[in-house]
């Protein structure tokens, strides 16, 4: 199981899981990072030395006094009238130590009161390389991209780059589930790569979805790959307004 403990106004927090129960193979907080802009080099430590970021408008770390928190959290500035990691937010990928073919991503994200979701944005996921390109299907070798986002209802939703994806872009899942401001919320995605058989992907992939430990949204169907040797290696940390 991967936990990934920290974000906004958007905050990260520690994801409250029975760590006796599960083997947690990269897990991060903030207690040891300098309050004020999230140090440079921290942040690459802290991260495993990201292979690709947008970092424009460096996140805060902050002290917190919010109740069952930790002492420390991230806090993303989302400027008004802002779009995408260039103006306000930021993006990196996370390199994880192995290759997995299953995992638990959790962590905890608290937006500010009276946030104002505007027309959608991006929230962290995972991926596997080689990474498909974003304005396109992804190609027969291609791996995947997960992310969270919400749309302008405003909901939560699934966003999936796969190899049967209708359209140019990834394919967005609804999971009827809104946006809560002002409170915390443990968010865990949990997916499963699919199966193959003779350089072609089955179609028995999984991706499942829990708010505060409840699960809300399940796909059983996916083909995130062709290739065995392709598996979950990175966390997208993803959090910006549009796209």
């Amino acid at each position: 199981m991967l936990i990934f403990t920290g974000f906004c106004s958007y905050y990260f927090g520690f994801s409250q899981q029975n760590e006796d129960l599960i083997n947690i193979h990269f897990k991060q907080d903030f207690e040891d990072d300098t309050p004020g802009i999230y140090d440079y080099n921290e942040y690459k430590a802290d991260w495993n030395y990201p292979s690709w970021e947008d970092r424009y408008v460096p996140p805060e770390i902050i002290v917190s006094n919010d109740t069952n928190q930790p002492s420390k959290v991230l806090r993303f500035i989302f400027p008004n009238g802002t779009v995408g990691p260039y103006e306000g937010g930021g993006q990196w990928w996370a390199p994880l130590r192995k290759v997995y073919k299953e995992i638990y991503f959790s962590y905890r994200l608290k937006f500010k009161p009276g946030f104002e979701p505007v027309l959608s944005g991006k929230l962290p996921g995972v991926l596997g390389e080689p990474v498909p390109e974003t304005n396109n299907r992804p190609k027969y070798e291609d791996g995947f991209i997960h992310m969270l986002s919400w749309n302008f209802f405003p909901d939560l939703v699934n966003y999936i780059y796969h190899q049967d994806q209708p359209g140019q872009y990834g394919q967005p899942f609804a999971l009827g589930y809104g946006l809560p401001t002002g409170v915390w919320m443990t968010i865990t995605t949990r997916i499963v790569m699919n199966t193959v058989s003779n350089d072609r992907g089955n179609n028995d992939g999984i991706l499942e979805t829990y708010i505060d430990n409840k699960l809300i949204h399940q796909l059983e169907n996916l083909r995130f790959r062709n290739f065995n040797h392709i598996g979950i290696d990175h966390l997208v940390i993803n959090l910006h307004f549009g796209g």
